[in-house]
């Protein structure tokens, strides 16, 4: 009997194959609508902090979109783990990048914008912002989609 060392269990890898399974299926569609539920919520959240020190209430407003936010992200983050499959090499980084941009965006419209003063950015400006800095996190959502369809 050999001593069962991992390349006596696994196939010789080659060039350009990494750390991922060879026999199991790569992503998962499931897990690619929570990615996309998940931007969608940020860039939501991310609207609602930007502009919420304008309205009459909104100190409270932010108080439970916060709140709502993190039940939010705890639920589709459990749902996620249920669902998750192997990756191909390289999903962490793209998360990781994917997420760089709003937290970048929440750092500056951090400073700029959620501080109660009149900074005159119009809510287009603000909404934009959000959007379009979720939008990284979007696209790894359709492409785990993508790879859970094939």
């Amino acid at each position: 009997m050999g001593d069962n060392t991992a390349k006596d269990i696994w196939p010789p890898l080659g060039k350009g194959e990494g750390r991922t399974c060879w026999h199991a299926s790569v992503g998962s569609a499931k897990e690619g609508r929570l990615v996309l539920l998940q931007a969608t919520g940020m860039a939501v959240f991310m609207t609602v902090i930007f502009q919420s020190h304008f309205w009459d209430w909104g100190g409270i407003i932010r108080f439970f979109a916060q709140a709502v936010f993190l039940v939010f992200i705890a639920l589709v983050t459990r749902c996620m783990v249920t669902v998750r499959r192997v990756h191909p090499l390289g999903h962490r980084r793209l998360i990781i990048a994917a997420c760089a941009l709003p937290m970048a965006a929440v750092v500056i419209g951090g400073w700029f914008w959620i501080v109660p003063l009149n900074h005159g950015t119009s809510w287009m400006i603000t909404t934009a912002v959000a959007v379009v800095s979720c939008l990284p996190l979007a696209v790894v959502g359709l492409r785990l989609i993508r790879q859970g369809k094939k």
